[in-house]
């Protein structure tokens, strides 16, 4: 049995991950490096910003 396929899928965990403080977050990023190539996914995460966190509303 080849390891390859699970390595593949816990660099794709790995790599969701990494996107929870990001737009999209962990779904869309894991999605994108299971089915195109987690090396894709990462250089979006690196391209797109990081969600703002909400402001204080002053009274």
């Amino acid at each position: 049995m080849s390891t390859f396929p699970v390595l593949y899928f816990l660099i794709c965990v790995v790599t969701g991950l990494f996107a929870l403080g990001r737009r999209g977050g962990f779904l869309l990023y894991f999605a994108v490096a299971l089915f195109v190539t987690p090396i894709i996914a990462l250089v979006f995460l690196i391209v797109t910003s990081r969600r703002p966190k909400p402001q204080p509303v002053e009274a």
